[in-house]
């Protein structure tokens, strides 16, 4: 189990699952949700966002998991940003390759830093929060009929991810000098 502390940091709920396939692969599956609004301040971020990414780590010196690893995540989600009386909605998907490392801090944690960048596909609406409606504040789309369409190359992910291990580990003698 795992959580990036960058979204942490931004009060976005997150939280990973990697699971060993064989001696130097492994499958992750993320899901971060943050879902937040003020209204009287014009600010949305509200995403479902989940992704799998098989990895590879290049070394198994007797601590399973724990070295240069490198994957190709696969991710899509819904979102809804908003910073004024102006906003976006709409959907994405990318492929990314992704590149990191991990280590024990202790023997049941790991902390993990990774990056990924790659291609991003996106499909959006822009719309206007409107006040004074019959149903109090709502978000009117500005042209219904037209949706946005982005394909491009885009970092996709910066984590540093705190990690709590359910296995058993071995881990290295520490011998005094």
């Amino acid at each position: 189990m795992k959580t990036n502390l960058l979204y942490d940091l931004l009060t976005f709920v997150n939280a990973s699952v990697e699971i060993p396939l064989t001696k130097n692969i492994t499958a992750e599956a993320t899901l971060v949700y943050p879902w937040w609004r003020s209204t009287e301040r014009h600010k949305t971020i509200q995403m479902r966002y989940v992704a799998l990414t098989p990895r590879y780590y290049f070394s198994n010196n007797g601590n399973r998991y724990t070295s240069l690893f490198a994957g190709l995540t696969i991710g899509g989600g819904k979102y809804d940003l908003q910073w004024t009386r102006r906003g976006v909605q709409g959907s994405m998907w990318h492929v990314s390759p992704v590149i990191g490392y991990s280590h024990h801090i202790s023997k049941k944690w790991k902390m993990e830093y990774s990056a990924s960048a790659g291609f991003v596909h996106t499909k959006y609406q822009k719309y206007t929060q409107t006040a004074d409606t019959p149903y109090g504040e709502i978000k009117v789309k500005d042209y219904p009929w037209v949706s946005k369409v982005i394909n491009t190359v885009l970092p996709t992910s910066l984590n540093v991810s705190l990690v709590y291990t359910f296995t058993r580990t071995k881990h290295p003698e520490h011998h005094a000098e």
